[in-house]
């Protein structure tokens, strides 16, 4: 899945989150991220891919639109299709990089420990910094830190699936 399709899908995500919680009545392929994105065939769409069928067919949406004037009924299959499209996205997935030198590892936890107790956004940057200069093909901010052993801390590094197909 690339980034616009994600973008997309969580919008999508986030629409139906308004929809079941405190109904929005706005629906259809005018008001719809992804339907915005894929076009009126729908190709590319992941809905289409874990279905099969365009235009949203099989899906909770379906009934939605045909219940809508029931509020009980319409704001739980509007839950619904806010969970099968949660459903859509894919899990996380990360890289993990060790510190093997103990002197940069020494390092890391002074830079860490301080910025542990101030909570700084400066001392953050700095052990950003820091990370950025050990590992230079990480993304800043896009990883968080492992620290089950002491004496090997490690830093993941998320990433959503296969690098965007453009």
């Amino acid at each position: 899945m690339n980034s616009q399709t994600r973008e997309a899908l969580e919008k999508s995500i986030d629409k139906w989150e308004v929809r079941y919680k405190k109904f929005d009545n706005k629906m259809g392929r005018s008001n719809c991220p992804l339907c915005a994105l894929f076009s009126y065939f729908c190709h590319g769409c992941p809905v289409l891919e874990k279905t099969g069928y365009c235009g949203c067919e099989k899906t909770p949406y379906t009934m939605v639109a045909r219940f809508r004037y029931i509020p009980l009924l319409r704001n739980w299959l509007a839950y619904r299709e806010y969970k099968f499209l949660k459903s859509l996205l894919p899990e996380k997935q990360f890289k993990v990089f060790v510190i093997r030198n103990v002197d940069d590892a020494k390092n890391f936890w002074k830079l860490y420990d301080t910025w542990n107790t101030t909570n700084l956004y400066s001392d953050k940057y700095v052990l950003w910094t820091f990370i950025g200069e050990l590992f230079p093909e990480t993304k800043v901010g896009s990883w968080k830190i492992l620290t089950s052993d002491v004496a090997h801390p490690a830093i993941q590094e998320y990433i959503f699936g296969p690098q965007d197909e453009i």
